[in-house]
């Protein structure tokens, strides 16, 4: 009549320790992990501020004479990735100080005399669509950018260098020695921005025009222009917590 309770007693405890590894991993399992997206503030914002920004460049596919750039421009972004901009860009006239050396070699070495021709002036307004933005980690912490490309139109005012081809007083040639010309524009750029209103910019644009060369010729010209400069964003509207 003994037997059986202590047979009794001895299942009970043979369970619990069957049970017990069970029970610790039930008791140590971590609650459910919950994925939290966290976003964060963009420090330099766009909408509904102008920018203002000054320039400096060259153009870099002329093969016989040095065009330097300065100019500024205004853009009004209506949205973060979505603006309207006017350019100014003025070219000075250094005479002969412009002719690369291929030029001089062949002007006065070789009595090749090829078509010369100067922008002075550009000026565009161009639509700015800005769909890329970034941001990579420096030693002082994120550096913010985006990139952005241009469509538009302009005009373009030129020069033809007539003296080395003995037409200075032929009428024609004196007719399209400056002149104006309608371009289209289009490009591409970055702006990296430093804090929440200034930017580092650089642009590569191309103007395509129909030059008069001589008074007779037209010639389709694309001037490819790289520019560099920096830009302060203005606010249009007084902020709310101001």
């Amino acid at each position: 009549m003994l037997r059986f309770p202590m047979r009794a007693a001895a299942s009970v405890r043979l369970l619990a320790a069957l049970c017990l590894p069970f029970s610790s991993l039930a008791a140590d399992r971590e609650p459910p992990r919950r994925t939290v997206l966290t976003i964060p503030p963009k420090p330099y914002l766009k909408m509904d501020h102008l920018e203002l920004g000054s320039h400096v460049g060259m153009i870099v596919n002329d093969p016989f004479v040095t065009r330097t750039l300065i100019g500024g421009s205004a853009n009004w972004h209506m949205t973060d990735v979505l603006g309207i901009e006017l350019h100014s860009t003025f070219s000075p006239d250094l005479g002969e100080a412009d002719w690369k050396q291929i030029t001089h070699q062949l002007v006065h070495n070789n009595q090749v005399v090829p078509e010369l021709s100067k922008i002075l002036y550009n000026g565009q307004l161009t639509t700015q669509f800005s769909p890329v933005y970034g941001k990579v980690a420096g030693r002082r912490g994120l550096v913010y950018f985006d990139m952005y490309g241009v469509v538009g139109v302009g005009t373009v005012l030129t020069h033809d260098i007539l003296d080395p081809l003995g037409l200075d007083s032929d009428s024609r040639g004196l007719a399209t020695e400056v002149e104006w010309h309608a371009t289209v524009v289009y490009g591409a750029g970055a702006r990296i921005a430093i804090g929440s209103r200034l930017a580092v910019r650089t642009q590569g644009t191309v103007w395509h025009y129909v030059e008069t060369i001589n008074g007779t010729s037209l010639l389709m010209k694309p001037a490819f222009a790289m520019t560099v400069g920096v830009s302060w964003l203005v606010p249009l509207k007084r902020d709310e917590d101001a």
